[in-house]
């Protein structure tokens, strides 16, 4: 017996103009990100923070944190699924950054491996597709910025866009967080209202199209 391979949120998430504006804000979103994150690092290292106590005598000593993985391009054919990622090798100069670049991945995956498994003894009548592609964007002493874009397919009429953004600070060793950079409410209502405005523009360009009569 086939399963059926129609998802509702891969419909809705891979319409062209849903794609399109989820792209536009999230680029928009990316280079504040890059362009205010110096400053926003510089604000946080300006708030003194207490230093860790060392531990007692009779307290075991903090784990070693597990060693990140040498990232390598990936591809993988079968007949029920194709898997394809790739990824910039400077990267791998931070393993902080290069492990959260793995665990995105292997969610994609992982999510894409579910689906064929979900057939059984049976397989997709097409094979199901994991397409991701990471690009270093900006590279400096304060930050490291890196994009991700790329689509799954696991059935139904259209592919699932996969886009993610990643900045690392260096100096840090961490990923600066979207709510360490818009720690206010306030600032989420902003963003959220510039989404939507994004959204309802996409959306009625989109209608305006299809109601236009062939030449």
């Amino acid at each position: 017996m086939e399963c059926a391979d129609a998802a509702p949120r891969h419909r809705l998430y891979a319409t062209p103009g849903w794609s399109l504006a989820v792209r536009i804000v999230l680029r928009t979103a990316f280079i504040c990100l890059v362009l205010l994150g110096p400053a926003a690092c510089k604000r946080e290292a300006d708030v003194p923070t207490a230093a860790p106590a060392s531990p007692g005598a009779g307290e075991p000593a903090a784990a070693t944190a597990p060693e990140a993985p040498v990232l390598k391009d990936v591809i993988e054919t079968t007949d029920a699924y194709v898997i394809g990622i790739s990824y910039p090798p400077a990267v791998n100069k931070y393993p902080g950054l290069a492990k959260a670049l793995a665990d995105y991945s292997e969610a994609a995956k992982a999510e894409l491996l579910q689906a064929v498994a979900a057939f059984g003894n049976d397989k997709p009548t097409a094979p199901y597709e994991l397409s991701l592609n990471f690009e270093t964007v900006a590279e400096t002493p304060q930050l490291v910025a890196v994009a991700a874009d790329g689509s799954r397919y696991t059935g139904g009429a259209h592919g699932e866009p996969l886009v993610a953004r990643f900045v690392w600070l260096p100096a840090q060793a961490r990923l600066l967080t979207a709510e360490a950079l818009v720690p206010q409410p306030q600032g989420w209502v902003a963003i959220g209202g510039f989404i939507r405005e994004q959204l309802h523009t996409s959306v009625s360009v989109r209608a305006d199209a299809d109601e236009l009569a062939p030449g």
